[in-house]
């Protein structure tokens, strides 16, 4: 977990978040970011935070398996594979990866199934991960729907 905010830390860094309002950029730095449109600053700041909310809930629903609820191995398997994607995209979308529109549908996809699960629960831990799956989702979508309008 500890990596994954890291990772998140690098690409809020590398993103230019941290600038102070008035510190102008140089035309290089600019122009290596222009594709980061506001939907796409959204999508990867969904992106990397349902990541780390989908390792918390496979690390809590790994301690349920452990404890006897065999019922939640399917989603802790879920939450694993969800925030792997959630990761990938994030970090193809923050490079304009060639493939980071195959990405994107395909990680909305993994949240949709991950968050019915998580939110299909009564666990307030894994009603935050069904949460946040939703709105990378809806992230994703609104990136890819912004894209063809291009």
């Amino acid at each position: 977990m500890r990596r994954s905010i890291l990772f998140l830390a690098v690409i809020v860094a590398a993103l230019g978040f941290g600038r102070p309002a008035g510190l102008a950029q140089d035309k290089k730095d600019k122009k290596k970011h222009e594709h980061l449109n506001k939907e796409a600053v959204a999508c990867v700041k969904a992106c990397m935070s349902c990541a780390i909310e989908c390792e918390a809930c496979s690390v809590h629903c790994a301690r349920l398996v452990r404890d006897g609820k065999k019922e939640h191995y399917k989603t802790m398997r879920l939450c694993t594979d969800c925030g792997d994607f959630c990761s990938l995209a994030g970090k193809m979308v923050a490079r304009s990866g060639p493939l980071w529109p195959l990405m994107v549908q395909n990680c909305a996809k993994a949240c949709d199934e991950c968050g019915k699960a998580c939110s299909a629960s009564k666990d307030d831990r894994m009603k935050r991960c069904g949460k946040a799956c939703d709105e990378c989702a809806k992230a994703c979508r609104s990136l890819l729907a912004a894209a063809k309008k291009k």
